[in-house]
C-alpha cells in the first residue's frame, strides 16, 4: 500500500492540481459531446432546374458551418433533432426553399433533401410551388383528394423549371416528406391507441361502479320490501318485528348513501369517457335521479314514517279500541309493499336500457 509520506512528497501544487481538473473535466464533456446521438444530413443545392455547383458555404443553427462540394451537395454528421435551420453565408444568395431554411429531417439518412437557392431579389416561382407542395405534403390531411389533386397539378408545374432533373428531385422531395409523414402518423396513431385504451378503462371502471353500486342499492331495497311483506303486519304486536323493519331500514340507508356518493362522480365521468353519448347519459342521469329521489324521497320514507306508527300503535300510545287505525296501517304496509315492488322493477329496466346504450368501445 503507498504511504502517506509518498502522497507528502510528490504532491503537486493546487495550481497545477487545478490544471488537472480543468483537464479532466474538459475531456469528460468532450467524451459527452462526441458520444451524444447523431444523424446524418445529405442535401443537394439547387438553382433555375440544375444543381448548383459554385461556391457557397452556410450555417447550420447557430454553429456548424458547411461548404458545398464540387457536386453541390454536402454531407455532415449532426447532433439528432426533428428539425434544423439553415442559413447562407454572403448577401448573393438565399434559401428559397424549404422556406426560411427550415429542414425537416428525415428518418432514412441516406436520403437526400433538396434546397432551392436563389440570388437575392431574383423572381422564383419554383420555390413557391416548391414550398407549396412542402406543405401540403406534410399537412395533418394525408389522403384528401383535393389536396392530393393540388399536389399532382404543382409537380406538373414544377417540371418546366427542372426538366431533365424534375423526376428526381421530387421523387427525393417526396420520399423525404413521406418519411417524415410516416413517423409522425405512427406516433400520433399511438397516441390515439394510448388515447382509446385510458378511455376505454375510464368507460369500464364507470360501468364497474354503477353495477356494483345499484345492484347492491336494489338487493337492500328488495330486503326491505320482504321485510314489510312478511313482518310489517305482525310488527303491531311483536317487538322482534319491529326491530326486524329498523334493521332493515338502516341496512337500506347503507346502499342509497354509498350510491348517493358516487352519483355525481359516475355522472362526471360519463361526461369525460363518453363526450358524445348525450342520449345515453340522459338515460344514465333518469336512472339516478328515480332511484335517489323518486323512490327514496316517496317509498322508503313512507316506510320509515310507517314503522314509527306502527312501533306507536304497539306501545299503546293510541287507544285500544282505535281498530279502525289497525286496519289502516296494515293497508299501508300492503300498499307499501306493492310501492315498492314496483319501482325495484321499474329501476332494473331502466339499469337495463342504461347498459344498452352505455356500453364500453371495442378493444383495439
Amino acid at each position: 500500500m503507498v504511504s502517506k509520506q509518498f502522497f507528502r512528497k510528490f504532491r503537486l501544487p493546487w495550481t497545477c492540481n487545478l490544471r488537472v481538473l480543468i483537464f479532466l473535466l474538459s475531456t469528460l464533456l468532450f467524451m459527452q459531446e462526441i458520444t451524444a446521438q447523431s444523424t446524418r444530413l445529405r442535401a443537394k443545392f439547387w438553382y433555375k432546374g440544375e444543381a448548383f455547383t459554385g461556391n457557397l458555404s452556410g450555417r447550420l443553427g447557430d454553429a456548424r458551418s458547411f461548404t458545398l462540394d464540387s457536386n453541390g451537395e454536402i454531407d455532415l454528421q449532426i447532433s439528432a433533432e426533428d428539425e434544423i435551420r439553415m442559413s447562407l453565408n454572403g448577401n448573393e444568395w438565399e434559401i428559397r426553399s424549404p422556406m426560411n431554411g427550415r429542414i425537416l429531417l428525415p428518418k432514412n439518412a441516406e436520403l437526400s433533401i433538396p434546397i432551392l437557392i436563389a440570388q437575392k431579389g431574383e423572381a422564383d416561382p419554383s420555390s413557391r410551388i416548391m414550398n407549396r407542395l412542402q406543405t401540403l405534403m406534410t399537412s395533418q390531411q394525408r389522403g384528401d383528394k383535393e389536396i392530393r389533386a393540388e399536389v399532382n397539378v404543382l409537380q406538373d408545374s414544377l417540371k418546366q423549371f427542372f426538366q431533365a432533373n424534375f423526376d428526381a428531385t421530387v421523387k427525393e422531395m417526396v420520399e423525404v416528406l413521406d418519411g417524415i409523414r410516416e413517423e409522425r402518423e405512427k406516433l400520433e396513431e399511438a397516441n390515439a391507441q394510448q388515447a382509446r385504451a385510458i378511455q376505454r378503462r375510464g368507460q369500464l371502471k364507470t360501468l364497474n361502479q354503477l353495477t356494483a353500486s345499484m345492484d347492491f342499492y336494489v338487493t337492500r331495497l328488495a330486503d326491505l320490501q320482504d321485510a314489510f311483506e312478511d313482518h310489517g303486519k305482525k310488527a303491531l304486536i311483536n317487538q322482534w318485528a319491529v326491530e326486524e323493519l329498523e334493521n332493515k331500514i338502516i341496512a337500506y340507508n347503507d346502499a342509497y348513501e354509498r350510491l348517493d356518493s358516487l352519483e355525481q362522480i359516475i355522472l362526471n365521468q360519463a361526461a369525460v369517457y363518453w363526450p358524445g353519448a348525450y342520449e345515453a347519459r340522459a338515460e344514465l342521469k333518469g336512472l339516478l335521479t328515480f332511484t335517489l329521489f323518486t323512490v327514496h324521497d316517496q317509498q322508503v320514507k313512507e316506510a320509515k314514517v310507517l314503522t314509527r306508527e306502527i312501533t306507536e300503535f304497539r306501545d299503546r300510545r293510541v287507544p285500544r279500541r282505535e281498530k279502525r287505525r289497525k286496519r289502516e296501517i296494515q293497508r299501508s304496509v300492503d300498499v307499501l309493499v306493492n310501492d315498492i315492488r314496483g319501482s325495484i322493477r321499474r329501476i332494473k329496466e331502466l339499469n337495463g336500457s342504461v347498459f344498452q346504450v352505455l356500453k364500453p368501445m371495442p378493444e383495439d
